[in-house]
């Protein structure tokens, strides 16, 4: 049995900043990975705030604020989960959803004169279950930036605190932060804050950076089948061509029918959006005509990267919204095995003597010995040079990549590694760098492309 855990409230009071110095305070308990996922369709006064902006984006919005500066991604779904399931009287248990919603109590217990929402935690062995999320309907609330009304509770950024006790901080009243106790007349802290973002880091270890955007490399290489394991039935098909991203999304209408919806348009940072389509035609077969297919925009939408596996899809079309977290679907690992004939483009580079520095092509044969991840590769190339390479392989999507070292008959010796290897059929594809650690230390960088022997 899972251990309900009461979090602590949020109080609106009017005072000044404590101390200063970074000390932010953990509850306990945590998601065994940085990642949960919230079910969340806000009905409170007809689903819109005063200030026109639905409450399900403006907690779509807060739970971003986390996802965005963090190891953390949060999930949300636009689809109603009661966060009292289990406890009010006549409500059933709905199998650890974490819900958000508005009410007159929490639950059954009567708020508090300032409190203004309450998250409760379920967690077994200090690892949490289940959050829940109720903000306080007799308040008056609103959506908005800049310095907080005395008149009108922002709930975007009450949101955004109750969903930092919901991935595991505590209040924290030592330093300016999101997760302070209260939240004073005049405010200006919206999102997370330096403090805020290093108790994330000591939960669930430091963000990765925002990869590189040469289009050429391993960790920006992002076309493939995405999905969210949890979400069976629909998943998100990625093209990319340089900096250019097209998305198709394939998944369930309204009618239960069988959909997919479109975007595409250039990488900015590390994100596409734009317009979300829909695409309506004749069926193929004879006197098919491309020309009587029409699209129609459907809503908006936005897919983030937040490395090279892991990735963010905002949408809003169809009078639905939310937040899915995405990952790449991985494949076994291919069998290389065997003999290939290749034929490689690349440069070399930073040698120690300049002259050595230049752009080459060449072919040879490469033998393949491949038992699981270790991979033995003997290079034999058209001067009759040979190398071999002791690999360790592993799978990402649809690609391989690996790392380890080589070794040639003319002594030279070093690291290397491949990416975005890839059998289709009887032909292999890959990038290769290797960095020669022995006489003329020079980096080699090629692509290649191989059929079989």
């Amino acid at each position: 049995m899972s251990t309900r855990r009461a979090g602590p409230a949020l109080l609106l009071l009017v005072a000044g900043y404590g101390s200063v110095g970074q000390a932010f305070v953990l509850q306990g308990s945590r998601w065994p990975t940085p990642d949960a996922t919230f079910f969340a369709d806000i009905l409170f006064t007809g689903g819109t705030s005063p200030s026109g902006m639905t409450w399900n984006q403006a907690f779509r919005e807060a739970a971003l604020s986390w996802s965005d500066d963090t190891a953390f991604l949060y999930t949300v779904i636009q689809e109603r989960a009661d966060p009292c399931a289990g406890i009010s009287p006549g409500v059933p248990e709905d199998g650890f959803r974490s819900g958000v919603g508005f009410a007159a109590t929490n639950c059954g217990i009567a708020f508090g004169a300032s409190t203004l929402a309450i998250t409760t935690t379920y967690f077994r062995d200090q690892t949490t279950t289940e959050t829940d999320i109720v903000f306080n309907d007799s308040k008056p609330w609103d959506v908005y930036s800049g310095p907080w009304r005395s008149n009108a509770s922002d709930f975007r950024r009450v949101a955004a605190h109750e969903l930092g006790h919901a991935l595991g901080l505590d209040h924290e009243d030592r330093v300016p932060a999101l997760m302070q106790t209260v939240i004073f007349s005049g405010s200006n802290i919206e999102v997370p804050l330096a403090d805020d973002i290093a108790g994330v880091e000591a939960l669930y270890g430091p963000a990765e950076p925002a990869p590189s955007l040469e289009p050429d490399t391993a960790t920006t290489n992002y076309q493939d089948w995405w999905w969210n394991p949890a979400l069976s039935g629909m998943g998100w098909n990625v093209g990319q061509q340089d900096n250019t991203i097209t998305v198709a999304w394939y998944l369930y209408d309204s009618t239960e029918s069988p959909s997919f919806l479109t975007l595409a348009g250039p990488l900015v940072g590390n994100a596409v959006e734009g317009t979300l389509f829909r695409s309506f035609g004749p069926p193929p077969g004879p006197g098919y005509d491309p020309l009587d297919v029409t699209r129609t925009p459907a809503g908006t939408a936005r897919l983030a990267f937040q490395s090279s596996d892991q990735a963010a899809f905002t949408y809003d079309y169809d009078n639905a919204s939310g937040t899915i977290a995405l990952e790449r679907y991985t494949y076994d690992l291919e069998d290389f095995s065997g003999d290939w004939v290749y034929a490689a483009a690349g440069e070399i580079s930073d040698c120690t003597d300049p002259s050595n520095n230049k752009a080459y092509t060449n072919t040879g044969r490469l033998s393949i010995s491949q038992d699981g991840t270790a991979v033995s590769v003997t290079n034999t190339d058209d001067t009759g040079g040979i190398c071999t390479y002791n690999l360790t392989l592993s799978q990402r999507g649809s690609y391989s990549e690996g790392s380890g070292t080589f070794s040639c008959d003319d002594g030279v010796r070093g690291t290397a590694a491949l990416s975005n290897v890839r059998k289709v059929d009887d032909f292999l594809t890959f990038e290769y760098k290797a960095q020669a650690t022995s006489g003329e230390t020079c980096t080699e960088q090629s692509k290649v492309a191989a059929a079989v022997d």
